[in-house]
C-alpha cells in the first residue's frame, strides 16, 4: 500500500503529523530563546578581538570603539539571555519531563555546550531531516501528499505548510521585527537548514499545487492584515522584488486562462468548488491584493501595478484584477477605522444596471440623515436578484430577454399607443377588409418596407427600426385587415414571467405586469376597447405624472376629511332649506318637492345638473325673499368656493412639496457621500477629491460586494475583518459603516500636523548644525590658543633655562 493510504486507512495521520507540528513549534521557541545569546556572544567576541590590539594608535582605536558593546550593555544582554533560557527550559520540562536536553537547574546540558561556540541546539538541528522527509513526501509533484500536508481531514488538522513558512520566517530573524540585523541570524551553522526549508517549501507548491500556493499567499495577506505601519511591508519587499511580484501575478493569470479554456471534467462538485477557490487565477488575485497593499509603501510597485505602467505586457491581467478588486473602510469596536481590500465575488457580475439605478435613486434617509439602513435592507433583495440572474444564464433566451427589460418595456408602450391610434381612427372595424389600397400606393408601401429593412440591416438605428415597424404594420392592415393586425399586436404584447410563486405574489412589479397581461388578453379575446387602459403605463413610466397622482393620494386623509366637511355643510343647508324654503324647490317634471330631507339635500347639491330647479320670485313683498338670497349666497360661497378651493389647495401644496423633495434628493445625491454622509465641501483643499472619495474609498457598490462576499464565503476562510463584519451583519448592527468619517481626512489632518512638526524639526536640525559648527570653531580656537600657549611656554623655557644665571653681573 502507498504511504498516504496507510495514514488515511489506519487513522494514524493525526498522531503522525502532530509530532512534526510539535517539533516545529519547539524549534521556533528555541530560536526565539537563543537569538539574544547569539547577539551577546557576538559582542563578547568583538570585545575579545579588540583587546589584544594594544599597539594600535589612539585615534584609530577611538574610532573602532563605537562598535564594541560596553560592559553595562553586555551585562544586561547576558542577564536577559539567562532569564530567557531559564524560562524556556522550565517550559520544556513542563511539556516533557523526560526531556534530556536540559538539567534540573535550567542550565544547558552537555548536548548544548556547543551553543557557546555558535552551534545550534539539537531541537533546531533535528528540523533538517524532518524537512527533508517532508520534501521527499512531495517529490515528483505528488499532489495528494501536497494537499495532505495542508489538510488531513481529521478532528485536529495540522497545517505543516504554514508552519514551515513560519519556521523560515523565524530562523531568518523576524523575531526582532526587522531584517536590518539579518547577518546575526544567518551564518555558516544554519545556512544548510535555511536552504532545506526553502527547498521543502518549493516542493510543497510545485506541480503546481494551487491549493498550497493559495495557502501561502493567504498567509502573506494575514501578515498584512489590519497593519497600518510599514514594518511588515518592508520585510516582505526586502525578500520580494516588485518586478518579480508583478510577474508572478501576470503568470498566474495566464495560467488560469489556459485552464479556463481547457477545463478538466470533474463530477465531484465539492472538489470542483475547492479547485475554483485555489485556481491559478484566484492565487494571482490574492497576490495582486497583497501587492496592492504593499504598493502604499513602495512607489515603484505602485507604478508597476497600473496597466501600461511598465512595457505594456500583461495589461490584461492587471486590468482584470483591478476591475475585480474593491476596497472599503470599516469602523472597529474601538471606533478606529480600517481599510479592507478584497476580491469581488463572481456573482456580483449579474447585478443589473436597472437595479443599481433604482437603489441609488429610491433609497430613503432615516432620522439621522443616513441611507445605510435602507441600503442594508435592500442588500438581501439585490443578492437574490444576482442569484436569479445567474440561474437565467443557463437559459440564453430568457437571459437575453432579462438583460433588455428596458428595451422590451419601450416596445410594449409603443405598441399600446399604436393600437389605440388604430382603434381611434378606424373603429368600427367591420367595414375594413383587405384589398382597399390602390395598386400604386400598395407598391409604394412595399417599397418603403423593403427600403426600411435594408437600412436596418446595413445601419441598425432606432429611427430605421421604427420606420420598418410602421411600414410592416400598415402593410398588414391593408393585406390581412385591421382586426387581425390588432390581434397579432395584442398577442405580441403579452409578456413572459418566470419567477417563483412567493416572489411573484409579494412583488409589486409582478402585480403590475400581471395586470398588464390581463388587459392585453381582454383586448385580444373580448374587445379592443380594453387596449385604452394600457395608456396608463405612461403614468408608471414618468416620474412627473407619478408625483401628480401622489399629490392626491399622499394627503388622501386631508382630502377625505375636507369632503366630509363639505357633506356636513350640504346636510346643514338641506335642513335649513327643508324648514324654510321647502316650497321653492320644484322637480323638472313640474311635480312639487317631496317631503323628505334627503331629497332636498340631493336637490340642493345637484342643482347644477338641472335635476331640480328652484323658483325665486322677484317680489320684495315676499317675507323670506332676503333670507332666500342670503341662503343661496352662503351655499355657493361656503360649499362651492371655500370647500373646493381647500381641496385644490391641499393637492397643489402636496405637489409642491413633492417637487421640492425631489430637488433636495437630487442635491443630496450630488453633494453628499452615500455611505458616510460627508458633504462635498469637506474635501476642499484635501489630498483626496470628493469624486475620488465616492468612487474609491466609500463606493456604495463595494460595500454591497463585501456583504455578498461574506454571504458566499466559507466561514472557516474568514479573515479578521470579515469575521467582524459577518458577526455585525448577523446582529443587524450597522456600526461598522463609517459615519461622518473618512480615513483620507484623518490622514490629511495628520499629514498637516506632521508637516508642521517636520518643518520644526528641520529648523531645529539646522540650528543644531549651526551650534555644532560654532562649537567646532570654538574648539579649534581653543586648541589653537592652547597650542600657542604651549609654544610660548616652550619658547620661554628654551630662552631662560632654570639652571642658568639670568643676570650676567650677578656673582656665581
Amino acid at each position: 500500500r502507498s504511504f498516504i493510504c496507510r495514514l488515511t486507512e489506519d487513522k494514524k495521520s493525526e498522531k503522525f503529523f502532530r509530532v512534526f507540528y510539535d517539533r516545529m513549534k519547539l524549534a521556533q521557541l528555541e530560536i526565539k530563546a537563543t537569538v539574544t545569546v547569539n547577539t551577546s556572544d557576538l559582542g563578547n567576541r568583538k570585545r575579545d578581538d579588540d583587546t589584544p590590539d594594544k599597539d594600535v594608535p589612539v585615534r584609530k582605536k577611538a574610532k573602532d570603539s563605537v562598535v564594541v558593546v560596553t560592559d553595562e550593555a553586555r551585562e544586561q544582554l547576558l542577564e536577559a539571555s539567562s532569564a530567557t533560557k531559564k524560562a524556556f527550559n522550565s517550559y520544556r520540562r513542563e511539556a516533557d519531563p523526560d526531556d534530556h536536553f536540559s538539567t534540573a537547574d535550567g542550565t544547558p546540558s552537555t548536548g548544548d555546550k556547543g551553543q557557546d561556540d555558535g552551534e545550534m541546539s539539537f531541537i533546531i538541528v533535528i528540523m533538517q531531516p524532518i524537512l527533508r522527509f517532508l520534501q521527499l513526501l512531495c517529490e515528483n509533484h505528488n499532489r495528494d501528499l501536497q494537499n495532505f500536508l495542508r489538510c488531513q481531514n481529521n478532528k485536529n488538522n495540522y497545517n505543516l505548510v504554514c508552519e514551515t513558512l513560519q519556521f523560515l520566517d523565524c530562523i531568518c530573524g523576524s523575531t526582532t521585527g526587522g531584517l536590518g540585523l539579518l547577518g546575526l541570524y544567518i551564518n555558516e551553522k544554519n545556512v544548510a537548514l535555511i536552504n532545506q526549508t526553502v527547498e521543502s517549501l518549493t516542493e510543497y507548491c510545485q506541480g503546481p499545487c494551487h491549493e498550497n500556493q493559495n495557502n501561502a499567499s493567504k498567509l502573506l495577506l494575514a501578515i498584512m492584515e489590519s497593519r497600518h505601519d510599514s514594518e511588515n511591508a518592508e520585510r516582505i519587499l526586502y525578500n520580494m522584488r516588485p518586478k518579480e511580484l508583478v510577474e508572478v501575478i501576470k503568470k498566474a493569470y495566464l495560467q488560469g486562462e489556459v485552464e479556463f479554456e481547457d477545463p478538466e471534467e470533474d463530477d465531484d462538485s465539492g472538489e470542483e468548488e475547492e479547485h475554483d477557490a485555489a485556481s491559478p487565477r484566484n492565487v494571482g488575485h490574492n497576490i495582486y491584493i497583497l501587492a496592492h497593499q504593499l504598493a502604499r509603501h513602495n512607489k515603484e510597485l505602485q507604478v508597476m501595478l497600473k496597466p501600461g505602467g511598465t512595457n505594456g505586457e500583461g495589461d490584461e491581467a492587471l486590468e482584470f484584477y483591478a476591475k475585480h478588486t474593491a476596497q472599503i473602510e470599516i469602523v472597529r469596536h474601538d471606533r478606529t477605522m480600517e481599510e479592507i481590500v478584497f476580491p469581488v465575488p463572481n456573482i456580483c457580475e449579474f447585478l443589473t444596471c436597472e437595479s443599481k439605478l433604482r437603489v441609488y435613486y429610491t433609497t430613503e434617509r432615516d432620522e439621522q440623515g443616513s441611507k445605510i439602513n435602507d441600503f442594508f435592507l435592500s442588500a438581501e433583495n439585490l443578492f437574490n436578484e444576482m442569484n436569479w440572474q445567474k440561474k437565467l444564464r443557463a437559459q440564453p433566451v430568457l437571459y437575453w430577454c432579462s438583460r433588455n427589460m428596458s428595451f422590451w418595456s419601450n416596445i410594449s408602450f409603443n405598441l399600446a399607443v399604436l393600437m389605440n391610434l388604430l382603434v381611434a381612427f378606424f373603429y368600427p372595424l367591420e367595414g375594413l377588409r383587405e384589398g382597399t389600397l390602390e395598386p400604386h400606393l400598395s407598391a409604394l408601401l412595399w417599397l418603403g418596407m423593403f427600403a426600411s429593412l435594408a437600412i436596418v440591416v446595413a445601419m441598425p438605428q432606432p429611427l430605421g427600426v421604427r420606420t420598418l415597424i410602421i411600414a410592416t404594420i400598415l402593410r398588414l392592415i391593408f393585406s390581412v385587415g385591421l382586426e387581425p393586425t390588432l390581434f397579432l399586436l395584442g398577442a405580441f404584447n403579452v409578456r413572459t414571467f418566470t419567477r417563483g410563486y412567493k416572489a411573484m405574489i409579494l412583488d409589486v412589479e409582478f402585480l403590475y405586469h400581471l395586470m398588464y397581461l390581463i388587459i392585453c388578453s381582454l383586448g385580444v379575446f373580448v374587445h379592443v376597447f380594453f387596449y385604452s387602459l394600457l395608456l396608463f403605463d405612461l403614468v408608471y413610466r414618468e416620474e412627473t405624472l407619478l408625483n401628480v397622482i401622489k399629490s392626491v393620494t399622499r394627503n388622501g386623509r386631508s382630502i377625505v376629511l375636507t369632503a366630509v366637511l363639505a357633506l356636513i355643510l350640504v346636510y346643514l343647508f338641506s335642513i335649513v332649506g327643508y324648514i324654510f324654503f321647502k316650497d321653492d324647490f320644484i322637480l323638472e317634471n313640474g311635480a312639487s318637492m317631496p317631503n323628505k330631507l334627503v331629497s332636498d339635500g340631493m336637490c340642493r347639491s345637484e342643482s347644477g345638473e338641472n335635476n331640480c330647479t328652484t323658483e325665486l320670485q322677484v317680489d320684495g313683498t315676499e317675507p323670506l325673499f332676503a333670507a332666500r338670497v342670503i341662503y343661496d349666497l352662503l351655499f355657493f360661497f361656503m360649499v362651492i368656493i371655500i370647500v373646493l378651493n381647500l381641496i385644490f389647495g391641499v393637492i397643489i401644496d402636496t405637489f409642491a412639496d413633492l417637487r421640492s423633495e425631489k430637488q433636495k434628493k437630487e442635491e443630496v445625491l450630488k453633494t453628499t457621500c452615500f455611505i458616510c454622509g460627508l458633504e462635498r465641501d469637506k474635501f476642499d483643499n484635501k489630498t483626496v477629491t470628493f469624486e475620488e472619495h465616492i468612487k474609491e474609498e466609500h463606493n456604495m457598490w463595494h460595500y454591497l460586494f463585501f456583504i455578498v462576499l461574506v454571504k458566499v464565503k466559507d466561514s472557516t476562510e474568514y479573515t479578521g475583518p470579515e469575521s467582524y463584519v459577518a458577526e455585525m451583519i448577523k446582529e443587524h448592527n450597522l456600526d461598522w459603516f463609517p459615519r461622518m468619517r473618512a480615513m483620507s481626512l484623518v490622514s490629511s489632518d495628520a499629514e498637516g500636523e506632521q508637516n508642521e512638526i517636520r518643518n520644526l524639526q528641520e529648523k531645529l536640525e539646522s540650528a543644531m548644525r549651526l551650534v555644532c559648527n560654532l562649537s567646532g570653531q570654538l574648539m579649534e580656537l581653543k586648541e589653537q590658543m592652547t597650542e600657542q600657549r604651549k609654544q610660548k611656554q616652550r619658547i620661554g623655557l628654551l630662552g631662560h633655562p632654570p639652571h642658568m644665571n639670568v643676570n650676567p653681573q650677578q656673582p656665581a
